[in-house]
């Protein structure tokens, strides 16, 4: 790609990650540092909408450098080591703490609502999973954010 193409490209993703600070900002103020703390989140999570029931570890995944994709999992959960899993990406200043917030609780779900087999095929994401992923309080703007935002997460992370 000419060196022309490359900078008018990162001109660009640096206007849309000012443009998506500046949507998180005008949504919430900046949080207080430990809101942004996995642990902390997890527990006020578990506590809020599951009693404090899940049981799991949670942690952010590596930052491995591979070439950009088309998409990436912002989270998993491994049920054997109950263990989840927080990609790199989401630690970005300009992304919300309810997109943060979400990607924890979605994966809590996991251990909530394990796979059921139906029809003779195992469904992760079946309507109970997804009736309790719903009920997280700001669903509908964390969808909403990551549907308008999704260029700025693809980027190349700056460090």
């Amino acid at each position: 790609m000419p060196e022309m193409h490359r900078g008018v490209i990162r001109e660009f993703l640096k206007k849309c990650r000012a443009e998506a600070r500046q949507a998180a900002l005008e949504f919430e103020e900046e949080p207080p540092p430990d809101e942004r703390d996995l642990d902390a989140i997890f527990n006020r999570l578990n506590e809020a909408y599951f009693n404090g029931k899940v049981e799991a570890q949670v942690e952010w995944g590596k930052n491995v450098k591979t070439p950009n994709r088309r998409s990436f999992s912002f989270g998993s959960y491994d049920a054997g080591r109950k263990l989840i899993r927080i990609h790199p990406r989401l630690r970005q200043d300009f992304v919300p703490v309810f997109v943060l917030e979400l990607t924890v609780y979605h994966e809590m779900c996991h251990q909530a609502f394990p796979p059921v087999k139906r029809n003779g095929q195992w469904q992760t994401h079946h309507k109970e999973f997804k009736a309790k992923e719903r009920e997280y309080k700001n669903y509908r703007e964390a969808m909403h954010w990551e549907k308008k935002h999704w260029v700025q997460l693809m980027a190349p992370v700056e460090e």
